[in-house]
């Protein structure tokens, strides 16, 4: 079974989550690994303001 860490991508967020799959990893657990090459998301913008994009 892999654990997935989760929280805020914003700011410092993804640093903690990496630093907290980094302890998991050491302590032996299998983490998935969502920011690896193809799926990092955290540069993602969102289409907040913007409702005309949003209805195509």
């Amino acid at each position: 079974m892999k654990i997935m860490v989760c929280g805020p991508i914003g700011g410092a967020g993804i640093d903690k989550i990496l630093e907290m799959r980094e302890f998991l990893e050491s302590e032996g657990f299998e983490t998935v690994k969502q920011f690896s090459k193809g799926k990092d998301y955290s540069k993602i913008h969102d289409f907040r303001k913007k409702p005309m994009l949003v209805k195509k």
